[in-house]
């Protein structure tokens, strides 16, 4: 494909500085604490202490940060979020066994080739919010796992980013992208290369290893498996389908004329590559872009988010010049935000419908239970605003709109009310049914009643006849006393149980 202009000018910026976090959702299937990564002894992760700038959020939305830090066990509140990083410190043998890839692996820089030109990039390590984290929402049973790329200087302009984001986030079968990392040639390092290469060939499963003799080779699906490794595949369900979602930094060198920003702003907001030429209603789309500073660009899709500072760098101020610095403490965090909440949305949503099947029904438990997931989900990861400052509702909003939270939240709250009246639906017929159960046992009693009357009614006839005809019964006593004696017994025996039933009955029934 032959380049048109925009994509010529756009070679010609470098960027001085850039990087992309990628989100991978997921859903827990069982319950938090029975995973491994919350035994830290068997994990590669632990209980990270990051955490947005205090000043920028309402206490409420800070707390969905920070309200577990610290807390174990019991103490944690399931309505919160629970961050994990990747260990760094005193590690023990083991646990240097385990972080074997990543420590020396995806420490070095690693390259992927794109219409035959190299792209070269390395992971953020930092003790940001950029480095990989795995975000646990017990209340939602979402899961986010994040992590960090950034183009090496020599490969960092407007292009490659573009084509860098485009052939990172895709992992279905069939069009996954390689990425090559070389080996360390030092005769030393043999050893340690070899046990890298078993280690990918484990995490690639059926898949055919592309390591050769001098470099190793690896895709986005191994990467996801080696962090999710603590996870059991059966126990967690991606919520992310063959693709992952993206939020985008960048600070030009030189600045970009109109033409050239919107251009850049589309690919980078939708994750398109080169190959898509843009028609000019879609530059500007109204929704997806907004501009808070004359320097400070911002834009958002349902596939990702972008925020670029687009100036000539050295005459910046100081304070836009290390931009990235309010990336890691704010921006992300409210992305973060925003697309917690579609995806939770989303799964609550799906977690509605499965309550249904073709030969069953909810319980009255599962819909209350339902009703009850839903409305906490509404008042704790819900928000309408984040922060006492402009700036920051401003890309929270752009981030709700394009994310189409607004119009998932109105189907939960639809289901909410749906669910609400089969509810109430079926504990009116449920209290029917228990009313005519209630009728139909009370009008057994009664038969029982009567037919134990009639039979204590009995002897009593029978005494009434003795007493009538005294003389006739006095000559048929005497002559067969042994079977009068009998039958008397019997009679009192009769009345004595039928009377001994009547108390407990009355007695149970009062």
């Amino acid at each position: 494909m032959t380049p048109n202009r925009q994509d010529i000018k756009l070679d010609q910026h470098p960027l001085k500085h850039s990087f992309t976090i990628f989100l991978y959702a997921f859903r827990l299937k069982k319950s938090y604490q029975e995973y491994q990564l919350f035994q830290e002894n068997d994990s590669i992760w632990e209980r990270s202490t990051v955490k947005p700038d205090s000043s920028y959020l309402f206490q409420h939305v800070q707390d969905f940060f920070t309200n577990n830090l610290g807390k174990t066990g019991d103490e944690i509140d399931d309505n919160q979020s629970i961050l994990f990083s990747i260990k760094k410190d005193n590690l023990s043998d083991t646990e240097k066994e385990q972080l074997l890839l990543f420590n020396s692996l995806f420490s070095k820089k690693h390259q992927l080739i794109f219409e035959d030109e190299p792209i070269e990039f390395d992971f953020i390590n930092d003790k940001s919010i950029l480095s990989p984290k795995i975000i646990i929402v017990p209340l939602t049973s979402v899961g986010l796992l994040t992590f960090g790329l950034q183009l090496t200087d020599e490969s960092n302009n407007f292009k490659n980013l573009i084509n860098f984001n485009y052939k990172v986030r895709v992992f279905k079968a069939g069009q996954l992208t390689n990425f090559t990392t070389v080996y360390n040639p030092h005769p030393n390092a043999a050893e340690q290369e070899q046990k890298i290469a078993k280690a990918l060939q484990s995490l690639a499963g059926n898949e055919e290893s592309n390591t050769s003799e001098n470099q190793h080779s690896w895709n986005i699906k191994n990467l996801t498996n080696y962090f999710l490794k603590d996870f059991e595949k059966e126990s967690i369900e991606t919520l992310s389908p063959n693709r992952l979602q993206a939020f985008t930094y960048a600070i030009t060198s030189n600045k970009l004329q109109k033409e050239e920003l919107e251009v850049a702003l589309f690919r980078l907001r939708r994750l398109y590559s080169y190959k898509y030429h843009p028609a000019k209603s879609f530059l500007e789309k109204q929704g997806e872009i907004i501009q808070t500073f004359d320097e400070i660009h911002m834009g958002s899709s349902v596939e990702g988010a972008v925020l670029l500072l687009n100036g000539d760098h050295d005459q910046l101020p100081n304070f836009l010049q290390r931009y990235h610095d309010v990336i890691k403490s704010r921006y992300f965090w409210t992305y973060i935000l925003a697309y917690h909440q579609r995806i939770a949305l989303i799964n609550a949503a799906a977690e509605v419908a499965s309550m249904y099947s073709i030969d069953r029904e909810p319980s009255s438990e599962s819909l209350s239970a339902n009703l009850s997931k839903l409305s906490r989900i509404q008042l704790k990861c819900m928000f309408n605003e984040i922060s006492p400052y402009t700036q920051q509702n401003d890309f929270y909003y752009l981030c709700s709109e394009t994310l189409r939270l607004p119009s998932l939240f109105e189907e939960v709250k639809e289901e909410i009310a749906e669910i609400n009246v089969l509810l109430n639906e079926k504990w009116r017929r449920d209290d029917e049914e228990k009313r005519l159960q209630e009728e139909i046992a009370e009008k057994r009693r009664n038969n029982k009643l009567g037919i134990l009357l009639a039979i204590l009614i009995i002897p009593q006839i029978w005494l009434a006849i003795l007493s009538t005809e005294v003389t006739m019964w006095q000559n048929f006593i005497d002559q067969n006393s042994v079977l009068v004696n009998i039958f008397n017994v019997i009679i009192w025996v009769v009345i004595i149980g039928i009377a001994l039933r009547l108390y407990f009955f009355k007695r149970k029934n009062s």
